[in-house]
This record gives C-alpha cells, sequence and structure tokens, in this order.
C-alpha cells in the first residue's frame, strides 16, 4: 500500500464500517472483484477494478477506478480516473480528475472533474448534472441535462430540456434535443445548422459584478483570512512551522494526498449520512471538512509565501512575525493570481490541495508520535 493511502484508508473505513450493515469491504496497492457479489462493496486502494455482478451498491475510492459488469443499486465513486461502463440500475455520483461514463444508468447520474465524458453508447435514464473543466456529452439522456464547464460539446440525444454555462459551447450536427436549449456563455454558442433543438434556443446574459465589487470583496476575504491565519499561527506556532517544514520535503506527496482528501471527505459523509447510525457522524465530518478547506488555504498559501521569502533572503521563516508576513504575501499572491482566466483557478486549486496534504500528513505523524508516548503537543512542537 503506498504511503498516501495509508494515511486515507483508515479515514475512509472508519466511515463506511459505521454506515455499513454486513457490506463487502477492501482496502489495498489493487483491489480486483470478480464473479457475483451479493452485497454492498466498499472498496480502497492505487487501483480498484469491479468486474463483477453487484447485487449492492458499490462505494469506491482510489487512483484509477473501473466498474463493469452490473451493479444494481447505487455507485459513489471518487479518484484521479473514473471508468464506469458497467449497467447501473440506480444512480451514479462520480468525482475525478476524468470520468468515463459508458454504460446505461437506469437513474440519475452526476459527474464532475477535469474531464467528463458520457460515451455515445452510453445512456442516462433519469436527469443529468455535469461539471468540470471539459464536458462531452455524445450518449443519451432521458430526461433533462444540466452542466456547468469550461467547454461543453454536445452531440448526443436529450429528451428533454438543456441548461449549461460555459465558456465554449458546441453542439454538434448530430447533437438532438427535445426542449429548449438555455444557455449563459461569454461567447455565442457554435450550433451546427443540422443539430435538431425542439423547443428553440435562449440565451440569457451572463451576470458579472463591477470590477470594482470584485477588488473590494476580494480584499476583504484576503483581510478575513489573514486575521484568522495569524491568530492560527499565534496559537499553533509549533504545528504552523511543522506542516511548512513537511511541504518542503515532500511537495508532491502532500498534492497526492490533499487531491484524495478533497474528494473522500464528501464522499465519506454522504456514506455515513444515508444510514441513520452515521448521520450525527456525518453531519460532524462535514462541518470538519468544512474548517479542513480554509485551513488547507491558509496552510497553502503561507507555503507559497515562506518560498517566495526562502528565495529572496535565502533562509526560511523561523520567527512567528516571519510566518505572518509569509502567509499576507501568499494571500495576496493567490489573490492578483486569481484575476487570471483558467490559470488563476488552477493556482489556487493546486494550492488548496498542498495545504490539505500538508495537514493530513502532519496530523497523521503527530497521531503516530502520540501512539508512541511522545504526545501530540509534542510531535506538532518537533
Amino acid at each position: 500500500m503506498t504511503p498516501v493511502f495509508k494515511v486515507l484508508a483508515p479515514v475512509i473505513f472508519a466511515g463506511l464500517l459505521v454506515a455499513s450493515g454486513r457490506p463487502t469491504q477492501q482496502v489495498g496497492q489493487t483491489v480486483t472483484k470478480r464473479g457475483t457479489i451479493t452485497q454492498d462493496l466498499y472498496l480502497a486502494g492505487g487501483t480498484v477494478e469491479v468486474r463483477a455482478d453487484v447485487q449492492g451498491d458499490v462505494i469506491a475510492a482510489g487512483g484509477r477506478i473501473l466498474i463493469e459488469q452490473r451493479v444494481t443499486g447505487d455507485v459513489l465513486v471518487a479518484g484521479g480516473d473514473v471508468t464506469i461502463t458497467a449497467e447501473v440500475l440506480d444512480d451514479v455520483r462520480a468525482a475525478g480528475g476524468s470520468v468515463l461514463l459508458g454504460g446505461r444508468i437506469s437513474g440519475d447520474a452526476i459527474a464532475t472533474g477535469g474531464t467528463v465524458r458520457l460515451q455515445p453508447d452510453a445512456t442516462v435514464g433519469g436527469r443529468a448534472w455535469f461539471g468540470g473543466g471539459d464536458v462531452d456529452v455524445e450518449g443519451r439522456i432521458a430526461t433533462h441535462l444540466k452542466a456547468g464547464a469550461e467547454r461543453i460539446t454536445i452531440s448526443g440525444v436529450i429528451d428533454g430540456d438543456v441548461e449549461i454555462t460555459a465558456e465554449e459551447i458546441d453542439v454538434l450536427p448530430s447533437a438532438r434535443i427535445t426542449g429548449t436549449l438555455t444557455y449563459r456563455s461569454r461567447r455565442e454558442a457554435r450550433i451546427d445548422p443540422a443539430a435538431q433543438i425542439g423547443g428553440g434556443v435562449t440565451r440569457l446574459p451572463v451576470e458579472r459584478r463591477p470590477v470594482a465589487t470584485q477588488v473590494a470583496g476580494r480584499l476583504l476575504f484576503i483581510a478575513a483570512l489573514g486575521v484568522l491565519g495569524a491568530a492560527l499561527i499565534l496559537v499553533f506556532p509549533g504545528f504552523s512551522m511543522a506542516t511548512v517544514r513537511s511541504l518542503g520535503a515532500e511537495p508532491w506527496k502532500a498534492v497526492g494526498l490533499g487531491a484524495l482528501v478533497l474528494v473522500g471527505g464528501p464522499v465519506m459523509a454522504i456514506v455515513l449520512m444515508v444510514t441513520v447510525v452515521g448521520v450525527a457522524l456525518g453531519f460532524t465530518l462535514l462541518v470538519a471538512y468544512g474548517l479542513a478547506l480554509v485551513t488547507g488555504c491558509l496552510v497553502g498559501a503561507l507555503y507559497a509565501g515562506d518560498a517566495v521569502l526562502k528565495l529572496l533572503r535565502r533562509a526560511p521563516s523561523t520567527s512567528v512575525g516571519e510566518l505572518v508576513a509569509a502567509l499576507c504575501l501568499g494571500l495576496i499572491g493567490l489573490s492578483l493570481v486569481g484575476f487570471i482566466p483558467v490559470v488563476g483557478g488552477l493556482v489556487r486549486l493546486a494550492v488548496l490541495l498542498v495545504g490539505l496534504g500538508a495537514l493530513a500528513l502532519t496530523a497523521f505523524r503527530g497521531w503516530k508520535r502520540w501512539r508512541a508516548g511522545s504526545g501530540i503537543v509534542g510531535a506538532a512542537a518537533a
């Protein structure tokens, strides 16, 4: 098992075991299921492959996820590369770097990722909500489609209305929309004359706030984050220093772990909340997840600011004052970068992932040292 999953797997499966009655659970570097399974599946690993007929739900998290054959219940998955070609008799909810839907889904489909693709032979019997960087709808959706992305391409069949928001919209000649196409975009949608849209096309204005309002709101947000971050540094200077140092030693591990925490947190909360037993724990996890997002953003900004100061003076921050200065510099830099289309969003996402990963690494190491008898406080200050 990789170091990332050594950290994440206990967290995921603690929730899964509470939420489940007598499911099949497995975690490992490579997890493969075949044959016929007559109960729910809860899986996590570097690679997760479900090549079985599952008579129940499938819930999985991993770097690469493949689900084929048939699933009689829901599919809830999160990973780096997600491929679902199975026949799913209920709903599908998927999140990942790339999400490919290639089977027949009887219920609703919700998917978000860097790329989301509904293949030509895929069908969704219910509603579809897609979001991400690139969304390609080549298959068939039985009711309506709602989507938001940088780029959306429609070449399939939607037996209902379509509501989309994107920078670029392409409706290809093979597209068939029985209802109305309603879209928001700064650019006019490219609709091929051969495409069939039964209810016509409606373009709505893109709501943009005045630049002065955006700048004022961003400055206020930075100030609030700066005050909160400075308070955390003053209260937990040892932990703050240890977190930045862990990032300097293992930045890529932090990015990978941060991505898994970002996706896995809501997944585990949902798993817990679908059962009466896990409702309270799931709600608590959602609150903790929200706090982790804010703290992760602050840690990422602190690391970015400290890296800049290190380049300028050839030495890392060693005092509380220097840490606060690094945090402010990082927050201001991220705010300025945020005005750059696309690139700004990607940079801020990377910083958030770095911060979440560093938090998880530092907390996990502190817990290990506490178990060894040194105590969490001592571990954080080390």
